[in-house]
């Protein structure tokens, strides 16, 4: 989190990352608290970002903001990003308050892989450019977009499967409101028209506090930058703001039974108690995790 120049702080995280032979491309997502109190949190102005890193994801250089919401500052977050490659655009997802509100769908931008990379090394973004009534001349910072589908948050991931040739794209929703905390996979022929394709997790309200959020896709094989087969992993955190980091994780199978919560796919539980035992390093994992109001360094074991 950083001090900016009217006193307020700006908090950045990554939510993905696509492997260049020169570096690596971060996708993160900005908020500007308003009033960064204890007791006071405006989510403000938020952003989405990029980042560049040159030694293998030890440090990060912030590059720029790509998106910013329709209308600034929005009451909520522009929540992003997951992203993925098609006729040599990126494209990253993302909700606005007014054009596409995550109750009802996302919305998308995007800009060529080679312009973004170039800037990118020299230390600078690229324009991007979101979907709009068809087609792709609305600014992405400050312009007005279209939804396109594919309900709930989008701190997610996206992904190509080479055994379908569609595109695949996963959401979440915490249990705000008393409604079920859920992770769900959409599917796309396009990249633009998103249809559900099944539940990878979905539970009452009533029997979790806070719920899913944070979800990433892995390929089983261990390919990079948003490409999957037949089969791959869906990791998730849960209890978001609890003080004990714990995770799960799915395999989904592309063929598998799907299409409602009755047929989820099994999960594995991992947490700080009973994988890590509290030590850096342990099982060839560092983190970086909190106890009380505390931000326990991370170091690589």
């Amino acid at each position: 989190v950083l001090p900016i120049a009217d006193g307020t702080r700006r908090g950045y995280w990554i939510v993905n990352a696509y492997q260049d032979t020169n570096g690596i491309l971060a996708f993160v997502h900005v908020e500007y608290p308003r009033n960064p109190t204890p007791t006071t949190y405006d989510t403000g102005k938020t952003r989405i970002g990029l980042a560049w890193s040159t030694d293998n994801g030890d440090h990060f250089t912030y590059l720029g903001d790509i998106i910013s919401p329709y209308t600034d500052p929005a009451t909520s977050n522009v929540q992003g990003s997951p992203y993925l490659i098609k006729d040599g655009y990126f494209y990253t997802y993302f909700n606005d308050d007014v054009c596409s509100p995550w109750e009802s769908g996302n919305a998308v931008a995007r800009a060529p892989v080679s312009d973004v990379i170039a800037a990118a090394r020299q230390g600078q973004v690229t324009p991007w450019k979101k979907y709009h009534n068809g087609g792709w001349e609305s600014a992405g910072l400050g312009g007005n977009c279209s939804t396109i589908g594919a309900q709930g948050v989008t701190h997610s991931d996206a992904a190509f499967s080479t055994y379908t040739g569609k595109y695949y794209m996963i959401t979440s929703r915490m249990n705000w409101g008393g409604q079920d905390t859920w992770i769900k996979l959409y599917e796309s022929s396009d990249a633009l028209n998103w249809t559900f394709k099944r539940a990878i997790v979905q539970e009452s309200a009533a029997a979790v506090q806070k719920g899913y959020q944070y979800s990433s896709i892995v390929n089983t094989d261990g390919a990079d930058n948003g490409v999957v087969g037949k089969t791959f992993y869906v990791y998730s955190e849960k209890d978001a703001d609890s003080n004990v980091a714990v995770f799960f994780r799915w395999l989904v199978d592309l063929d598998g039974p799907g299409d409602s919560a009755s047929t989820v796919p099994p999960k594995t539980v991992y947490s700080l108690a009973n994988d890590y035992s509290g030590v850096q390093g342990a099982n060839q994992w560092s983190y970086l995790y909190r106890t009380g109001a505390v931000d326990l360094p991370m170091n690589w074991g």
